[in-house]
């Protein structure tokens, strides 16, 4: 991941890395605020031993604001198991997988259960995911505090919870972790989101400029309390995140695939401007 001692460079730029196998490693092939990074013709392999002496979780990953990287003939064993060519859901799931939103490997990551509703703390790792890892990334969990009373600092979504209540998207005290999340909930968190890209002081903003981008959306002013959740679902329709039947029944869950359209949606509806 180019996070050794002693490199002190910030970014991991213009590296090529060509005919590479690897296997058996917690990440195949990965980088650390990587730019304009190509990897060509490298293969990510299952493990060559038993599954607890060699495993993989991560065939390709990219963290703290990589950009611009650039995967292109690779061969990759690993897959989802439970994903099939559906087009109402497999692109979407796809698209995820090529943002680095999703993730598949081989120890216990090859299944993506399109069709479990989604939890509030798995929404809240995509999401973070998407707006680009915002908030400080620990090399030690034991630097921090719990994000929130039902959510420990070594959760797989504790960084993503931190940066919601930083950023005052969703409030942490008791984040509702293992809750379902509905159609309300993230239209408003998106909505936020959406608001807070053009705030310097954000931690969603400093993300974006991390990422070399300048992204907006097209925003309503902001509405009273009283009036933010009605203005949210009424601004998600209008983007296409949602749908007017979804936004009828604002209590009801959704699945994962579904979290990943509205994500691509999300991302078609916005205005992108390289810096």
């Amino acid at each position: 991941l180019y996070r050794l001692n002693g490199v002190g460079a910030r970014r991991a730029k213009g590296f090529q890395v060509t005919n590479c196998t690897a296997w058996g490693n917690l990440i195949n092939f990965g980088g650390n605020r990587a730019y304009d990074v190509v990897y060509d013709y490298c293969v990510s392999d299952q493990p060559k031993k038993s599954d607890d002496e060699l495993y993989t979780d991560y065939a390709f990953t990219f963290v703290e604001h990589s950009v611009r990287i650039l995967v292109r003939n690779a061969t990759v064993d690993q897959m989802y198991t439970d994903v099939l060519a559906d087009p109402s859901s497999s692109a979407a799931i796809e698209w995820a997988l090529s943002r680095n939103v999703a993730h598949v490997g081989a120890s216990g990551n090859n299944e993506f259960r399109p069709e479990n509703s989604i939890t509030r703390a798995e929404a809240a790792e995509f999401f973070w995911r998407y707006a680009g890892r915002p908030g400080m990334l620990p090399l030690r969990y034991d630097y921090f505090d719990d994000p929130s009373s039902d959510v420990s600092a070594d959760s797989f979504c504790a960084d993503a919870v931190r940066w919601l209540e930083d950023d005052e998207i969703a409030a942490g005290n008791n984040f509702r972790a293992e809750d379902k999340i509905t159609i309300q909930e993230i239209c408003s968190a998106m909505l936020r989101y959406a608001y807070l890209v053009e705030d310097a002081s954000s931690e969603a903003s400093r993300a974006l400029t991390l990422s070399g981008e300048d992204t907006k959306w097209e925003t309503p002013s902001k509405p009273s309390s009283q009036e933010e959740e009605k203005v949210a679902l009424d601004w998600a329709c209008e983007q296409g995140i949602v749908t007017k039947a979804e936004a009828a029944d604002p209590k009801a869950s959704f699945t994962r695939a579904r979290m990943m359209g509205m994500l691509q949606a999300l991302d078609n509806a916005k205005t992108t401007t390289a810096k």
